[in-house]
């Protein structure tokens, strides 16, 4: 249901046929599909920005749109599937995948914001990530790698 939901508000946004989206609806379709498909899906994403075939400022657009529709798909309870769909799979994927996709760390902040926003009060104070030692940015990391829906 979640998944129909996100899918009708893409098709809202490419009627709008933005240029940095209406290359990649397809794509992005293609993630939100249960069956299996989420690694082959992302290894296009992967190859689209590897191949330079997405270019910078469509990328810096798209990520706050693939952030979210990750996280969606990184917080998806699992159903009766192979181990290749299992959360820690999906996880590991998206994460790979983001790794490609977000070239400078500030990239990776509306996911690590979508992760982390139910720990956050309404009175934080946001600092650069370069303000805290790499020793905290690890575990952070780590953490992250390690939440559950159900932690969340």
């Amino acid at each position: 249901q979640d998944v129909a939901v996100v899918d009708l508000a893409l098709s809202c946004l490419a009627k709008f046929k933005f240029d940095y989206l209406l290359p990649y609806v397809p794509l992005i379709k293609e993630i939100l599909q249960k069956k299996g498909r989420l690694r082959d899906a992302l290894l296009k994403l992967a190859e689209e920005v590897e191949t330079k075939k997405m270019g910078d400022e469509h990328r810096k657009l798209l990520i706050p749109i693939l952030s979210r529709v990750l996280f969606g798909r990184v917080t998806a309870k699992s159903g009766k599937s192979s181990s290749k769909d299992s959360p820690a799979a999906r996880r590991a994927a998206v994460l790979s995948s983001l790794s490609v996709v977000c070239r400078e760390d500030s990239d990776f902040f509306p996911f690590l914001y979508l992760m982390s926003r139910p720990f956050i009060s309404s009175s934080f104070e946001r600092k650069p990530i370069e303000s805290f030692s790499s020793e905290d940015q690890i575990n952070f990391m780590q953490a992250l790698m390690s939440t559950r829906k159900d932690d969340l």
